[in-house]
């Protein structure tokens, strides 16, 4: 797993895979710039159409 990643086969099938820890690391990273990215559009989008705070308080009020 240091120089390549490893797969993990059961009955043929990929099961998981073992890479280093500097990949795992490099991957978390990227993904979770990724979903910031992702957060920060849809705050755009939603602003652009009208979203604010207290209508999402109202939306997301409990109405038990």
């Amino acid at each position: 797993a240091q120089r390549e990643p490893v797969r993990v086969t059961r009955h043929n099938r990929v099961v998981g895979v073992v890479v280093s820890a500097q990949d795992f690391e490099a991957m978390r990273a990227f993904y979770a710039n990724r979903l910031l990215g992702t957060m920060a559009a849809s705050a755009g989008d939603a602003a652009a159409a009208g979203m604010t705070p207290a209508r999402l308080e109202e939306l997301l009020a409990d109405e038990s």
